[in-house]
């Protein structure tokens, strides 16, 4: 099997890219330079992976030496999910923190309105 970065409709196989690298595969491997084949090199795994045509999913994680490295979409996923949990406990800690000033407000108001109560008694 030949690797392409162009693939077509017979290929077994797709690429699954993050935008920033999609440059490099808008061109065929013949027609990049060195740079960019180490840039490939590089970034396999990391940027880009190859995913099977008829169902793009994640593959599962592979063991390498003694670490467990994650597929590049797996790793998306994972960090996607990450994202949105941070965004709800971010949400509802601007919705705790609206709460504790509206009740700092309201007792500053209750506060300045005892004082002054105080202030008329005195008087």
């Amino acid at each position: 099997m030949q690797v392409r970065l162009i693939t077509s409709a017979d290929d077994p196989y797709t690429w699954e890219v993050l935008p920033e690298k999609e440059y490099l595969f808008k061109k065929h491997l013949s027609k990049h330079s060195i740079g960019a084949y180490m840039e490939l090199w590089r970034e396999v795994g990391v940027s880009f992976e190859a995913v099977l045509a008829a169902k793009r999913e994640p593959q599962q994680p592979q063991q390498e030496s003694t670490e467990t490295k994650v597929s590049f979409t797996a790793r998306i996923e994972v960090l996607q999910t990450d994202n949105a949990k941070l965004t709800d406990e971010l949400n509802q800690w601007k919705d705790q923190a609206l709460r504790a000033t509206e009740e700092v407000n309201q007792l500053t108001i209750t506060m300045q309105e005892n004082k002054r109560q105080d202030a008329q008694k005195w008087h």
